[in-house]
């Protein structure tokens, strides 16, 4: 077998088994959504480094993702619906909230902003 006939081979391979794997995604697995905002003090102090973790109604607990040097955070991949939010890995003295509720439409953005009591 020649290089050339090698090569369109492995190209057709890998062509068809990329086809296969995109069309199995997308017929299997709904369209995800994100949420994004920031977490901060009642005196509107960002927070970096704390923890955020989203948990849908529907399935397990996501990945906790930790809010970046200015209090931001942003969670990909979120299964569409409703679901609870909760922080932690607040400075001392300050007390985690209360679960919020967030609700994901599919391929879109959702912002919550969160506040967290400190002193």
């Amino acid at each position: 077998m020649t290089y050339g006939r090698m090569f369109r081979c492995a190209a057709t391979l890998l062509a068809s088994s990329l086809a296969a794997c995109s069309t199995n995604h997308t017929t299997t697995s709904p369209a995800a959504g994100f949420v994004s905002g920031s977490v901060s003090t009642p005196a509107g102090h960002l927070l970096p480094g704390v923890f955020v973790k989203l948990t849908p109604a529907t399935g397990a607990a996501l990945p906790a993702v930790k809010t970046d040097t200015t209090g931001f955070y942003a969670a990909f991949h979120v299964p569409p619906g409703t679901g609870s939010i909760t922080v932690s890995g607040a400075p001392a003295g300050c007390t985690g909230t209360s679960p919020a509720i967030y609700d994901v439409q599919a391929n879109a953005p959702t912002t919550l902003n969160i506040r967290v009591s400190c002193p």
